[in-house]
């Protein structure tokens, strides 16, 4: 000691390892609360590190509408040019419109403009699922509207500003661009529900946005571009896991669709199911019929979106009685 106080803090920083273990413990604390503490409990989050890591012991999903969301802010990524030139995917006509109906809606916003439209322009919010479409939605909605509002004071400067970016839009590709994203809007909302499961249609759903990306004969050269761009952001991050076969499968509606449930994730989907219901135990057995058609229901968002999977007929491996039954019978 040299006589002079030096005061000692213990500061403590939370690891990765403390998050994790405070994650999973508060998720505990919750199904305790509503005696839902299952060993074969099934964990959906988003795919932050610190929650795959909290769940790296138990069986855990990345959340299939926040999967959309990362194809999308990866496959419009208007930071992504900023990379030494290098080609993001992304056709450069498609980030200048994305551009130019930002700076519309911005000026609008700080102007009167959007006071004098009868549906208000909507800005893009990063933290927001699908905002680019929707941007781009009510600039092509309030479009005759802006032009008219464009030509009607060129002594005003805001005016002659929007008049410029206005040269900037071809409405033509405007529409495109919305076509193409629109089964992305359609696909979040089918998935995005707190009040019924909907694990079976995870696969289903890639499924049909990989259709709506199929190149056409009459779709241009920068359509097709941004087409193929976000098909491979669609493989690289809608991964589909084996529980959702399995999901599927439990689907009266989709489990006889062999373009949905080919062979090997047909069988890989059984036999999944095979081990979840010998896990159980003491259940009542349900009451079956013979016909499993599901009874008739309003018509709902995903029952156009689903519609050619739900039509698909089925073959002769998958002609069979009702795997549910079986496994349930065994």
């Amino acid at each position: 000691m040299d006589g002079t106080f030096a005061p000692k803090f213990l500061l403590h920083v939370l690891t990765m390892t403390d998050t994790q273990l405070i994650i999973f413990a508060l998720f505990q604390s919750i199904l305790e609360e509503f005696g839902a503490v299952r060993t074969g409990n099934v964990y959906i989050t988003d795919n932050a590190s610190n929650m795959k890591a909290a769940f790296r012991d138990a069986t855990w999903l990345g959340c299939a509408c926040h999967n959309l969301n990362l194809v999308l802010s990866h496959g419009l990524s208007l930071n992504a040019r900023k990379n030494d030139g290098e080609d993001c995917g992304v056709p450069r006509e498609v980030i200048e419109l994305v551009d130019a109906c930002k700076e519309i809606v911005t000026l609008a916003k700080r102007s009167k403009i959007n006071n004098q439209l009868e549906t208000t322009l909507k800005q893009c919010i990063v933290t927001q699922w699908n905002s680019v479409l929707t941007t781009l939605k009510s600039v092509s909605v309030n479009l005759a509207q802006l032009q008219i509002t464009s030509v009607t004071n060129n002594e005003d400067k805001t005016n002659r500003k929007l008049l410029r970016l206005l040269a900037d839009i071809k409405e033509s590709l405007l529409l495109e661009v919305i076509g193409v994203l629109e089964p992305f809007d359609t696909a979040t909302k089918c998935l995005s529900s707190d009040s019924k499961p909907t694990l079976h249609l995870v696969a289903p759903t890639k499924l049909q946005l990989a259709k709506a990306l199929t190149l056409a004969a009459t779709d241009s050269a920068v359509v097709a571009q941004l087409k193929q761009h976000l098909h491979d952001q669609l493989e690289r991050y809608f991964t589909i896991q084996p529980l959702h076969y399995t999901a599927t499968l439990l689907d009266p509606a989709l489990k006889n669709n062999d373009e949905l449930l080919p062979l090997e994730a047909r069988q890989q989907a059984v036999i999944s199911l095979r081990q979840a219901v010998s896990a159980v135990t003491d259940v009542d057995q349900p009451q079956t019929t013979q016909d499993d058609t599901p009874p008739a229901k309003k018509a709902r968002l995903e029952d156009g979106f689903f519609a050619s999977l739900y039509d698909s007929p089925s073959s002769s491996t998958s002609n069979e009685v009702s795997i549910c039954y079986q496994l349930l019978t065994i």
